[in-house]
């Protein structure tokens, strides 16, 4: 009797081990972790300047990109037409 007890403790820990492993038994943690932020190429103007610059975005909840970060390379005047 005792060891189909200790037999059911030890297979309820390793479940709850397999479990929180999976990510099914979070224990309080959100289930779903926000997208990360990711860097790519962009360009934008700004008050007659253009602006080339590697630009650090991730999804928002409406699926639009969110900007976190710009880092600006070159900037020239957006009539030059070179």
């Amino acid at each position: 009797m005792v060891l189909a007890v200790v037999e059911i403790v030890v297979l309820l820990v390793l479940l709850g081990l397999l479990l929180s492993r999976l990510g099914v038994w979070t224990a309080g943690r959100p289930a779903l972790a926000p997208p990360r932020a990711t860097w790519g190429p962009a360009h934008d103007e700004v008050d007659g300047v253009t602006r080339v610059l590697l630009r650090r975005s991730r999804p928002g909840p409406d699926g639009e990109p969110v900007v976190c970060e710009d880092r600006v390379f070159a900037t020239f005047p957006a009539d030059d037409p070179a």
